[in-house]
């Protein structure tokens, strides 16, 4: 992308406190995402995924979390922001669309009223709130603004209230759309449509876009540059066709077997034995070295740094650690 660099996240770590044991949900994450650009997630349910998109929008219980390392956006580092400036910069300069619509929504209000108060926020009020709300429900494809704007969340369907989530994000532009498993409980139809819209948005206003999913089918649809995490940490990142066609570390080859994509009877899906692991232990090495297949002694005292293996292709794996970074 020749945008420039919108966000960086430099060695993010998140630990979570409060519980018996502390639990580093992230541990030195760095990866960056440029002007209009789609930046992509992947990886197993319970890898920190959700937590760097809550870290970059600070909607973590601060008291009960402790963050390090640095969230450069636009120039400032989020992290050092003084909670009232923060407020500021959600919903204007980076907005979120959850995971579940259905939860998202406030059951008492009419989705036209919660657009509404995103509207407002920008100074304006009376008749042009509602004028501006049903401008954002026809952009974001929902059929009658009009009427559906007076509709309450339960007289929606999935697909149309997580528009609606759409519509909120987007009443105030932002530089940065997280879009944190966008097209769960959707049916694949109503999937496409709503990655249609958020391919619309960012064609049509320059949005970047923190793509969080673990729908590699998504991923190749809809990303120009993938993150690979596994407990906490990145383990590749590359542009989308270098991760789907050469991937390098073991965790991103076996996901890509995974895949159900290969001609009919060819070979069996590739299983990945095991799981994750637990987070509130201390991971000495590489913490993919059990379910790897291809681990060897210095997997076990691996630093985790990420080697560059070719233009803007990084992986963290002991089988490339000696090689220096270019």
């Amino acid at each position: 992308m020749n945008g420039g660099e919108l966000l960086s996240v430099r060695d993010l770590d998140v630990t979570y406190r409060g519980g018996k044991k502390d639990i580093r949900a992230v541990s030195g994450v760095s990866f960056s995402i440029n002007r209009s650009e789609v930046f992509a997630l992947v990886g197993e349910s319970g890898c920190g995924k959700s937590t760097i998109a809550h870290a970059v929008t600070r909607l973590l219980d601060e008291k009960h979390t402790a963050l390090g390392g640095q969230i450069v956006f636009e120039g400032r580092d989020l992290l050092k922001l003084p909670w009232r400036e923060m407020t500021s910069y959600r919903g204007s300069r980076i907005g979120m669309i959850f995971q579940n619509p259905l939860d998202s929504l406030n059951p008492l209000w009419t989705a036209g009223y919660q657009i509404g108060e995103a509207v407002r926020c920008d100074g304006i009020s009376g008749k042009d709130v509602l004028r501006a709300t049903e401008e954002l429900l026809g952009e974001v494809m929902i059929p009658d603004p009009d009427r559906r704007a007076h509709s309450y969340p339960h007289e929606l369907s999935g697909g149309m209230r997580q528009r609606v989530m759409i519509a909120m994000m987007i009443a105030r532009h932002p530089s940065l759309l997280i879009a944190d498993e966008p097209t769960t409980a959707l049916d694949v139809t109503i999937q496409s449509q709503i990655l249609d819209l958020i391919r619309k948005l960012r064609r049509t206003h320059g949005t970047s876009i923190l793509l969080i999913t673990h729908d590699f089918g998504i991923v190749a649809d809809m990303s120009d540059r993938v993150g690979v995490m596994y407990a906490g940490k990145l383990m590749e990142v590359g542009g989308v066709e270098v991760i789907f066609e050469s991937p390098l570390h073991p965790y991103t080859q076996k996901l890509m077997r995974a895949l159900p994509n290969m001609p009919k009877g060819e070979r069996r899906l590739e299983v990945i034995n095991g799981g994750v692991p637990d987070m509130s232990e201390e991971i000495a090495g590489c913490a993919f070295k059990e379910r790897c297949g291809a681990a060897f002694d210095a997997c076990a005292v691996w630093d985790c740094r990420m080697v560059e293996m070719g233009a803007g292709h990084l992986v963290s794996c002991a089988m490339f650690g000696g090689r220096e970074p270019r």
